[in-house]
């Protein structure tokens, strides 16, 4: 992909990347500046943090690298290809500049004009993830990038798996092996909570809980504990949000609303179906009435949850 896969210059000793700062951390990875001295120009390198080394960390980083790339749009940061740097393997990507959705949001909410528009681009990358029969399962505030540009860009796809794959205790559906994660307190959808199959309508749960976060300035399921989050994810509706109380106003709530809906058949059924009531919002005629998600038990196929064993997800 146009980076040598050794991470050596000319086939000789020295390092290709040049290790210039850190760029972001997280429970799972972490990513570095480095400047790469055959193309010229900064690059992002990303490492695992998995205790694993050698062919089984470099084979999660190729996976992820093959949906970024199989996903191909532009919405979604730009891989290189995967390769190794102080002896260690790396996922090689395209150096962003500007910020993350969740160091925008440290400044307040936004306007339901800007949430509308991030939105929409978030929304159309998972399009194209869905499109190729993956689910992203991981779309947070975090993982949203907003260029100095304007534009928006998904990042890491390091739990990204195949639409209908089980978790499990030894893999959740990868090829190598990989532990369970699930995804991350507050925007996990309650049927990830309760390990059923991948589904694309889980990444539309996250993107609402992302969307009200936009609106309100705050998790919808915010909570002290792990455990309480998880059960808030579940059993609790989120508190009103704060729009104006125009038509376009209430249009906005009940998007996000249904995108919040517990049982997967009560949300938006696609990125597409989200992306087109987003457009009707952007053009400020507001959409037909979102049928009302009525308060209920949580019953997913068959499933009726009694508890939850937080122990169960691997968050970060």
């Amino acid at each position: 992909m146009g980076h040598a896969d050794d991470g050596r210059r000319d086939g000789g000793s020295k390092e290709r990347y040049r290790i210039v700062g850190t760029l972001g951390t997280g429970g799972m990875a972490v990513v570095l500046d480095a400047i790469d001295t055959v193309c010229g120009g900064h690059v992002a390198l990303k490492f695992t943090r998995t205790p694993e080394a050698g062919a089984f960390a470099r084979a999660l980083l190729e996976q992820e690298a093959e949906a970024m790339t199989r996903a191909n749009d532009r919405r979604i940061c730009h891989v290189y290809g995967v390769a190794d740097c102080e002896g260690w393997p790396c996922l090689v990507m395209e150096r962003l500049v500007g910020q993350t959705l969740q160091a925008k949001l440290a400044s307040g909410p936004l306007d339901p004009s800007a949430v509308i528009a991030i939105a929409t681009e978030i929304v159309s990358a998972l399009a194209a993830v869905h499109r190729i029969g993956m689910v992203h399962q991981d779309v947070k505030p975090a993982n949203v990038f907003i260029t100095a540009t304007s534009r928006v860009k998904l990042l890491d796809f390091g739990l990204a798996t195949r639409r209908g794959a089980f978790p499990t205790r030894s893999g959740s559906g990868r090829k190598g092996g990989r532990p369970s994660v699930l995804g991350t307190t507050n925007y996990i959808a309650p049927e990830r909570i309760l390990r059923l199959p991948a589904d694309p309508r889980s990444d539309l749960f996250s993107l609402g809980s992302v969307m009200y976060e936009m609106v309100a300035g705050a998790s919808p399921f915010a909570a002290v504990t792990t455990a309480e989050a998880l059960m808030n994810v579940l059993e609790k509706d989120p508190p009103a949000l704060d729009v104006p109380r125009s038509a376009a106003g209430r249009a906005l709530e009940r998007l996000i609303r249904k995108l919040l809906a517990k049982d997967p058949d009560d949300r938006y059924q696609s990125a597409a179906d989200v992306r087109k009531a987003l457009s009707i919002l952007r053009s400020s005629r507001p959409p037909a009435a979102a049928r009302a998600t009525v308060r209920r038990p949580l019953h997913i196929r068959g499933i009726r949850h009694e508890s939850v064993d937080a122990s169960c997800a691997i968050l970060h």
